[in-house]
């Protein structure tokens, strides 16, 4: 059998040897997370794959920006904005549409400064993401799995 002491033949009920008798074949030692070098399947997270990062931006300009949540898996939405200087009342609305339902997040009265939301809203794919912002510049940003 294979340890950190090396490779032998012979297998024993402890490490003092005693009692040692011939190993079975082969002397491959079974491991429940990963069935051994011959196993052709590829488990989910060893398939070859790319994040990509997707964005949606609205400003003072243009106040409203729709994406479609896409890739292979759930995303999880970040949002990074910052109130524009002398913006009386901002506010910002990220509205989620898939085959659930519609959720509405909306944020308002937040200080002057840069301020980050990380992972406050989930999305499956397909979902249509909608952005929309008063007096703010805002960011919606996700990473898709895509294969």
């Amino acid at each position: 059998m294979w340890s950190y002491r090396g490779f032998t033949p012979y297998h024993s009920c402890c490490s003092c040897g005693q009692n040692a008798q011939p190993a079975p074949m082969p002397w491959w030692m079974w491991y429940p997370a990963w069935p051994g070098p011959w196993h052709s399947h590829e488990h989910e997270h060893e398939r070859p794959s790319s994040h990509v990062p997707e964005e949606l931006t609205a400003d003072s300009t243009t106040t409203t920006a729709n994406a479609v949540a896409g890739g292979a898996e759930p995303v999880h939405l970040s949002l990074e904005y910052e109130a524009d200087s002398g913006a009386s009342s901002p506010s910002i609305t990220v509205t989620i549409t898939d085959s659930a339902g519609t959720a509405v997040w909306n944020l308002t009265g937040f200080p002057t400064g840069y301020h980050h939301k990380r992972d406050f809203a989930r999305a499956e794919p397909g979902a249509q993401l909608k952005l929309q912002v008063t007096g703010t510049t805002a960011h919606l940003r996700w990473f898709e799995l895509v294969f």
